[in-house]
């Protein structure tokens, strides 16, 4: 029994000098995962010596520990969030440029048609106003024309260069001077003459 105790105990020692190696590599204590946002430290009692064999001296293999494997858990969430809160956020994005863009269009529509019917009025206003103007215009034109006319009627013309005459010969013929007259009436007035000689 001796025998067999003392080997054991050399490999407990052997344990005992290969234990601080692996602290020192793994400085961060074990965490155990209580909740999503909460990690507790897990108290690790020192192994007793002569329970350890040689099977725990070896290296665990790269499982990870709690803590690493939440941190895995909780990126692979955070990426997933992500995805759907930018799918979420881009949606409401294009349906609020929509809206966006639609009450432009209503609003370019409605400004342009609010413009037409204002220049549409403006102009029917201009064009009565327009047709006033040149109706009294028209009326001053005509009433012009009959004092022209009248005063027109009322002068002596002379009947061979049609300017305003002087000299009355007989009926319906005077004359605005005597050459007038003389050329007038070798010509053809002598011949037609009412006035008594």
């Amino acid at each position: 029994l001796k025998g067999s105790l003392e080997p054991k105990a050399k490999k407990s020692r052997r344990t005992q000098i290969v234990e601080p190696k692996e602290e020192a590599s793994d400085p961060e204590p074990e965490m155990e995962a209580v909740s999503s946002s909460q990690e507790i430290p897990v108290s690790s009692a020192p192994p007793q010596p002569e329970k350890l064999s040689v099977s725990t001296q070896t290296k665990k293999t790269s499982g990870g520990s709690p803590r690493t494997l939440h941190r895995g858990t909780q990126t692979s969430s955070e990426s997933t969030c992500q995805n759907m809160c930018h799918e979420k956020y881009t949606k409401v994005f294009n349906d609020l440029r929509a809206e966006m863009e639609e009450e432009k269009r209503q609003a370019v529509s409605k400004a342009v048609s609010g413009a037409q019917g204002e220049m549409e009025r403006k102009c029917k206003q201009v064009k009565e106003k327009c047709k006033e103007e040149l109706v009294e215009e028209v009326k001053k034109m005509v009433a012009q024309h009959k004092q022209l006319i009248s005063t027109t009627k009322k002068k002596q013309w002379c009947y061979n260069c049609e300017e305003e005459a002087m000299y009355h010969c007989c009926w319906n013929t005077s004359y605005c001077s005597i050459k007038c007259q003389q050329e007038h009436w070798h010509a053809d007035h002598k011949r037609t003459c009412r006035r008594k000689r």
